[in-house]
């Protein structure tokens, strides 16, 4: 009878003695007080890349309204920025390699890369319009590439870049051209002549959360040239033998920094340029600067051929910019931007009397319905690399909203 009892107790006293059960101890990393953001402005002929530090705090006071995009943009901290020639350079991988070389950022994670690029983006990639074919930026393939990756790589084409960019203009950052009658709740639209001619327009989201408007890229600088006058005329003709084999010539053939050199060498075969000037032009159009030199002879009154190639550039320019006001009715703004318009020495290009306003005025019958879109120079520089920031803000921001606290 003792000894079943104690057969009976023995399991008992063994489980009392038994090792506890094994817990799993899950480590949960404490939650990063700043995130960073590398920001890019990739064009034809330049990278620019910005570092910039963003405090979560901060980020998650943004407001991605019509009112709080301008602060929204200018949240956090520029840690760095560089600019970097493309012609040095085989391909935009090789751009970043140096860029991380030269802010020794080995060690860096990124909560979020956004790059305004200078070409049609499809499925996250990008070959660039102005570059040879080694110049693919594919954004997986850029992720898989950076030392640390990061938690979002998003590509977007440059001028939707500078659409977003129109939302975090104040109005120091722009010089009325035509005050119109705005409409705050209108679309915009906006071009930009540059290495190209960039075009873009943005609808508003009333009463939708986001950024306040939906910015949509074209190729718009890629319609049809189309000749107002003889001059016009032999420079279509010019360009097809010259330019494009034979082949259609596009706006951007002359509304552009190419563009203007185009019309310089145009004029040049038919005008005694000055020598001196041409030489410059000649030197300076061989790494793209073509555009800057002949604004500044023109400025500065030194050629006439110059000067006379800025106007046609202008008046070209103001023509296809009458033709998008057309076509979007940019109630609440359309917006010139892009280096040649940015350069100080062609703000006279822009008066009220000057050529670009005179071609943009002359729509014929239908001349009235432009009288209420509001015309503005943008000033600021940086568009692009403005708006991609914001777009990273906003996507850093939702993250941050669906993590786990």
């Amino acid at each position: 009878m003792i000894r079943a009892a104690m057969l009976t107790l023995l399991p008992l006293l063994a489980s009392s003695f038994a090792p506890p059960p094994r817990v799993r101890v899950v480590r949960v990393a404490p939650r990063r007080a700043s995130d960073l953001l590398l920001i890019g402005d990739v064009g034809g002929t330049n990278s620019r890349l910005q570092l910039h530090e963003m405090a979560r705090s901060e980020v998650a006071e943004c407001a991605f309204d019509g009112t709080g995009c301008a602060a929204a943009a200018a949240s956090g901290k520029l840690v760095s920025e560089r600019r970097y020639e493309n012609a040095r350079f085989a391909s935009f991988d090789a751009v970043v390699a140096q860029f991380f070389r030269d802010e020794a950022l080995a060690d860096a994670h990124l909560a979020v890369v956004c790059l305004a690029v200078a070409g049609v983006v499809k499925n996250n990639a990008c070959q660039l319009t102005n570059r040879d074919a080694l110049w693919r930026i594919d954004g997986a393939a850029l992720d898989a590439a950076l030392p640390k990756g990061a938690a979002k790589v998003v590509l977007v084409n440059d001028f939707l870049g500078a659409g977003y960019g129109l939302l975090s203009l104040d109005p120091r950052d722009s010089v009325d051209l035509a005050p119109g009658d705005a409409d705050g709740d209108g679309p915009m639209a906006c071009l930009g002549a540059g290495t190209g001619l960039g075009e873009v327009y943005l609808t508003p989201n009333l009463g939708a959360e986001g950024l306040g408007y939906t910015a949509w890229p074209t190729e718009g600088g890629h319609v049809d040239l189309a000749p107002r006058d003889d001059e016009e005329a032999d420079l279509l003709a010019w360009l097809k033998a010259r330019v494009t084999g034979g082949g259609r010539v596009s706006v951007e053939r002359v509304c552009s920094g190419p563009g203007v050199a185009h019309v310089y060498a145009f004029l040049a075969e038919r005008r005694a340029a000055d020598p001196g000037v041409a030489a410059e032009v000649a030197e300076a159009d061989a790494v793209g600067q073509g555009a800057r030199v002949i604004g500044a002879a023109a400025a500065e009154g030194r050629c006439d051929v110059c000067a006379r190639a800025m106007d046609i550039f202008a008046s070209l320019l103001g023509n296809e910019a009458g033709n998008a006001a057309l076509k979007w009715n940019p109630t609440s703004g359309l917006f010139l931007a892009g280096g040649v318009c940015v350069d100080e020495n062609n703000r006279r290009l822009f008066r009220d009397d000057g050529p670009f306003m005179a071609a943009y005025r002359d729509r014929g019958r239908v001349s009235p319905f432009l009288d209420d879109i509001p015309v503005r120079l943008v000033t600021e520089k940086d568009l692009g690399l403005r708006g991609a920031k914001l777009l990273a803000t906003s996507i850093l921001a939702s993250a941050n909203r669906k993590a786990p606290s």
